[in-house]
């Protein structure tokens, strides 16, 4: 028996529930369980709590005894018993605390990926140099070098050996009541083989080219990801848009305009026949706006209007800003007006 005597991780959580799921869905109890696998009770309830750690061999056993070896989740649950201390590159990290620990074995075992999702890097992050900014003003203990090699090891870590988001849309595919769904600015031509068949949606954000040059940085050009929709529609996707973030500006709604007009120019009829949208308008919040200030402040003229903002503190205690009630009221309903008469085929799922 693999046992170990360090603290269970999530990892090691996540196989022990799996394996309590999958005994309670056979209706055998602990002692029942013990019998039909020939192991001790109390080892198999230390496995399904985490404080031990079964070898591939051992849980590969167990799930036989419980006659669910052909399930999906076998495979899955065979996996994990292979990283029980999570990936190889996080286990020989040392003074990683088991709170952040936790967090990176999740991050990195997850079938989406958030690229800069941990404690000291913002979720907005999209360049070394904003986090490497972002060090200097917020952080001046902290060692950037070492949280970027975190970050660029999770990224090439594959989970099973292959890409994460894969894993998601197989899964969706067989669900027939549930879809997959994430929102993007890049175009990954690599997907249209993955043969969705409708159950996972793509969202490609969109803004007029003159907010996406100064605001979408190191991201697929907007004509790109309109050109894209038909394709992913013909390789079984569903395609929405997700029209984000809409800053108010002088000439805001001529641009919109000139967008949905290129929108609806480029799209198939079964791209139009499945199209919906979600609007956003932009919020801001003053820390970013202090570091943009040093990284890109062109970008703060558009984007910290006070004029037309007012501020609103956050469950976290940052205030945020947003358009002024009543204005905003007025810019959600030109702007769902301007979106009837250019895309009158367009649904809209919600706008705020």
């Amino acid at each position: 028996m693999a046992e170990r005597g360090s603290p269970p991780n999530i990892n090691a959580r996540r196989l022990g529930l799996y394996l309590r799921r999958v005994r309670e869905i056979v209706e055998l109890s602990y002692e029942q369980a013990a019998a039909r696998t020939g192991c001790d009770p109390d080892w198999l309830a230390r496995v399904e709590t985490g404080f031990a750690r079964p070898a591939v061999a051992e849980v590969e056993r167990l799930l036989e005894r419980y006659e669910v070896r052909g399930a999906n989740v076998a495979d899955l649950m065979l996996d994990l018993a292979t990283r029980p201390a999570g990936p190889e590159w996080l286990a020989s990290l040392t003074g990683v605390k088991p709170l952040k620990r936790d967090a990176l074995i999740s991050e990195a075992e997850a079938c989406v990926v958030h690229s800069y999702g941990i404690l000291q890097i913002p979720p907005l992050a999209q360049a070394e140099p904003y986090t490497r900014l972002l060090d200097a003003h917020r952080l001046p203990l902290h060692n950037p070098e070492a949280e970027l090699e975190i970050v660029r090891e999770r990224q090439r870590f594959r989970a099973g050996g292959r890409p994460r988001f894969l894993d998601l849309v197989d899964l969706f595919r067989g669900l027939p009541t549930a879809k997959a769904s994430f929102a993007t600015k890049y175009v990954n031509r690599d997907l249209l083989d993955w043969d969705p068949q409708g159950r996972t949606r793509i969202r490609f954000s969109l803004m007029p080219e003159a907010d996406s040059k100064l605001l979408d940085i190191r991201t697929s050009p907007v004509p790109e990801r309109i050109a894209a929709i038909n394709d992913f529609v013909e390789a079984g996707y569903e395609v929405h848009v997700n029209l984000s973030p809409v800053v108010v500006r002088d000439g805001w709604l001529e641009d919109w305009a000139e967008l949905f007009d290129r929108l609806g120019d480029a799209l198939s009829p079964a791209a139009r026949e499945q199209l919906a949208a979600e609007v956003i308008f932009l919020t801001h919040n003053d820390r970013l706006h202090e570091i943009n200030l040093g990284w890109h402040p062109k970008a703060e003229e558009v984007l910290w209007r006070p004029d037309l903002q007012q501020a609103k503190r956050s469950q976290t205690g940052g205030r945020n800003v947003r358009y002024r009630n009543g204005h905003k009221g007025r810019y959600v309903a030109a702007f769902t007006g301007l979106m009837a008469e250019r895309l009158p085929f367009c649904r809209i799922r919600y706008a705020f």
